[in-house]
């Protein structure tokens, strides 16, 4: 299981409340910035400072035609 974590301060001074852990949704922040990626493949679906955590799928692998796959260690 994947789970995002975060400082209660950013680098650059931005205070990070309104961030959550995430159980479900794979979210990385960077520069106070939340990347949310697809549950199946790994692309990159949204960005933003929250989102919902639940399983989030791209229209591809929703469909089941989806080549892209997460690389080995990710």
């Amino acid at each position: 299981m994947l789970t995002s974590y975060y400082y209660p301060f950013l680098q650059d001074g931005v205070f990070a409340e309104n961030f959550m852990d995430y159980e479900h949704a794979i979210v990385k922040f960077e520069d106070g910035i939340g990347t949310l990626f697809c549950n199946g493949c790994g692309i990159i679906i949204a960005e933003g400072t929250q989102h919902e955590d639940r399983e989030h799928y791209c229209t591809m692998c929703m469909s089941g035609n989806c080549k892209a796959k997460f690389k080995d260690g990710n």
